[in-house]
């Protein structure tokens, strides 16, 4: 056997892959061709394998198709490759499990369905441990159908999750199973929406497109090598943000914290900026937030500010002002932020205990009355508005709805009520 330096289990099961997906005979020349396109150290490997057998250092080829060459002994030694080198055939079945001798290891050889299913644990994770998706794996390898003219060629591109979509907690993963079946069976339907990163520039100065929307869609048609359709989205940054929001925080079921924690991530800054450049601006009532109108006052601190007007570009998202100023604090520690995603942690009250634990700091004493004063206070404003909304006459198209929700209602109160009794604060 000639001298190998570097990846043995690489080499090895790529060349039992493409042998084995091909579904027809394959030539030597054919896999040194494609081999060492899939995987990043086959060009080192090539170099150092081609001086350590005497041949030009430079000649990575020859150092590669040596590899290709010892891949495809070893696998006929093993009984899984046949047949002479301008028509290998793979002779056991597509699934199944098999180690080799290669070099002074054995690798495993994954067939189809463990290969799969291998793929899957990698993204979605397994035993409770997370995978790549929930862990923030931002960039995928898949083929693009049809490219944009100026932008993106069609063809095989590794293509990066835009800063403005990790903003957004991932997928459960029970929706990203119901995603990846999908794909699996369909196909990857919807495009995948691209959008310029102004802080990440290619080497001619100009900003990458990155995936803005379909960070899923992206990882599962990598994993399935499905192919992808993409689009440009055309827009500033702040309408970026905005379509950001309405396809999550309008339409995913999320967690009150993860909720803070996309308005933080998505308009904190923004909100911040803007409320130290107008220190006399008065927050706006939106549908979603009402405002005490003690509160709106010329004197309201900028913090305050902040609050309202993070609130105020995200639309309201359902949480309170409080909310999103503890998220502020909350984000600064990073294992909490990771148990947020990972829907390990739900409210915004177990946030902040959990971020003043991790930054050694103390908990405060009074959030979770806060959060309580904050979401009655504003369930209360929004049945005054629906009491305002009664003083115009109109016809009533299902009643019988309308005192089911009321009955719900009434439910709530005295379940909060009585909860409320139980902590001694009534």
């Amino acid at each position: 056997m000639r001298k190998l330096s570097g990846n043995h289990a690489g080499w090895l099961t790529t060349v039992a892959r493409e042998v084995r997906e091909a579904g027809k005979p394959v030539s030597l020349q054919f896999l040194v061709n494609v081999v060492p396109g899939q995987f990043a150290t086959s060009t080192n490997d090539g170099h150092v394998t081609a001086a350590e057998n005497g041949l030009d250092r430079n000649d990575y080829r020859a150092g590669q198709r040596i590899w290709v060459e010892e891949a495809v002994t070893a696998l006929r030694k093993a009984g899984l490759v046949d047949g002479p080198d301008d028509a290998l055939v793979w002779t056991s079945g597509q699934d199944g499990t098999w180690q080799v001798r290669f070099g002074r290891g054995k690798p495993t050889i994954y067939g189809r369905a463990e290969s799969a299913a291998a793929a899957d644990r990698h993204m979605l994770g397994h035993n409770e441990q997370p995978g790549y998706l929930l862990r923030g794996w931002s960039e995928a390898s898949v083929e693009i159908k049809s490219g944009i003219r100026n932008v993106i060629k069609p063809g095989r591109h590794t293509l990066e999750v835009h800063p403005l979509a990790l903003a957004i907690p991932p997928m459960t993963p029970a929706e990203q199973e119901q995603v990846r079946a999908d794909i699996a069976e369909h196909g990857v339907r919807m495009p995948l929406i691209l959008y310029p990163d102004q802080a990440d520039k290619t080497a001619r100065g100009t900003p990458k497109v990155k995936v803005l929307d379909g960070r899923h869609r992206l990882q599962f048609a990598s994993a399935l090598n499905k192919p992808v359709r993409v689009e440009l989205f055309e827009g500033t940054e702040d309408e970026a943000r905005q379509f950001i929001k309405s396809l999550n925080l309008d339409r995913r079921h999320l967690t009150a914290a993860q909720r803070a924690l996309s308005i933080e991530r998505l308009f904190g800054e923004q909100a911040r900026r803007e409320a130290k450049e107008d220190q006399i601006r008065k927050p706006e009532t939106t549908d979603s937030v009402r405002v005490n109108p003690a509160e709106q006052n010329n004197g309201k601190s900028e913090k305050r500010r902040w609050e309202y007007r993070a609130l105020e570009l995200a639309g309201g998202a359902g949480i309170s002002p409080r909310s999103v100023r503890h998220m502020a604090e909350v984000v600064k520690a990073p294992e909490t932020v990771a148990k947020i995603e990972n829907n390990e942690i739900r409210t915004v009250t177990a946030a902040v205990r959990e971020a003043a634990a991790e930054l050694g700091k103390p908990a405060p004493t009074n959030v979770w009355q806060d959060t309580v004063r904050a979401e009655l206070g504003r369930a209360r404003g929004h049945l005054k508005n629906v009491l305002d909304q009664l003083d115009m006459p109109t016809e009533l198209t299902k009643p019988g709805e309308l005192g089911e929700i009321l009955v719900e209602i009434e439910q709530i109160t005295h379940e909060i009520r009585d909860a409320l009794g139980k902590q001694g604060v009534l």
